[in-house]
C-alpha cells in the first residue's frame, strides 16, 4: 500500500522557513512556491502474508456490510448481509 502526500508552499510562507529545511530532500518543484512529495509505503514481509490473508478471510466472513448510495443525509441504505450469497 503507498500513501503520497503532496506539500507546496503557503502563501506568504518565509522562503526560508522551518517547513522547507523539514521536506528539502523531497522538492519535486524547486522554483516558488516550492512543491514536495513524499510516499510511504507499507507492506509485509514474504513470511507473514499468508497470515494476514487467513485473519482478512476470517474478517471478512464476521462483518457485516451497509451499502449507501447518493448523499449521506438521503442516502437508501441496503445490508450487504441482506443479499443473496452465491
Amino acid at each position: 500500500m503507498s500513501i503520497s502526500l503532496s506539500i507546496s508552499q503557503s502563501i506568504n510562507e518565509d522562503p526560508n522557513s522551518d517547513d522547507l529545511v523539514t521536506i528539502g530532500n523531497y522538492l519535486i518543484k524547486l522554483a516558488l512556491p516550492y512543491e514536495a512529495l513524499l510516499t510511504y509505503e507499507f507492506f509485509l514481509p514474504e513470511n507473514e502474508k499468508q497470515k494476514y490473508i487467513d485473519s482478512l478471510s476470517e474478517f471478512v466472513k464476521r462483518s457485516i456490510g451497509l451499502l449507501t448510495g447518493n448523499h449521506q443525509e438521503t442516502a437508501n441504505t441496503s445490508g450487504v448481509n441482506d443479499c443473496k450469497r452465491h
